[in-house]
Parts: structure tokens; C-alpha cells; sequence
């Protein structure tokens, strides 16, 4: 888990604290998210990696689609918003 972010300038090495940005993602969510980073194209299989039902499954991949975190162009895949998420 990331706790602080920071920049240090060049010129006087001063120190500039960055906020740290909320996703809003659960576990469950976040999962998903790897399994589909990872290249998991099935909606089932990821039901079965992450331990829920495919019912479930799809109701947060649906939600990642909404937020912008998957992209379900020629099947699932990962968007930028996305991999910053999991990280």
C-alpha cells in the first residue's frame, strides 16, 4: 500500500508532498481488476479466481466499466484509470 508520494525539486532538494489518489475500488473490485490485467477474458473464470458468483462477477465488472477501469472493446481489457488502480 502506498502511504506517501512525493517530489523532491532539483534545485534545493525541498520536498513537496502529493496527495494520494482514492480509486474507490473494494478488494473484490481490485481483484477483478488484476485477474483482468493479467489477460482473464472470461467472465466465469474470473467468478471462480476471485471466489464469487458469476452473477456478482458481473455486476462489478459492469461497475468498472462505468468507472472508467475496463474497457469491454474485443473483450475485457484494462484501461490506464485502471492499471493506476491496482497498483
Amino acid at each position: 500500500m502506498v502511504k506517501r508520494i512525493v517530489y523532491v525539486t532539483e534545485e534545493d532538494n525541498f520536498i513537496l508532498d502529493f496527495p494520494i489518489l482514492g480509486f474507490n475500488i473494494s478488494p473484490t473490485k481490485k481483484a477483478i481488476l488484476e485477474h483482468i490485467r493479467l489477460g482473464e477474458k472470461s467472465v466465469s473464470a474470473i467468478a471462480v479466481k476471485v471466489g464469487i458468483s458469476r452473477g456478482m462477477a458481473y455486476n462489478h465488472i459492469r461497475e468498472l466499466k462505468d468507472m472508467g477501469y475496463i474497457s469491454d472493446e474485443n473483450g475485457f481489457s484494462i484501461t490506464d484509470s485502471g492499471r493506476l488502480a491496482v497498483i
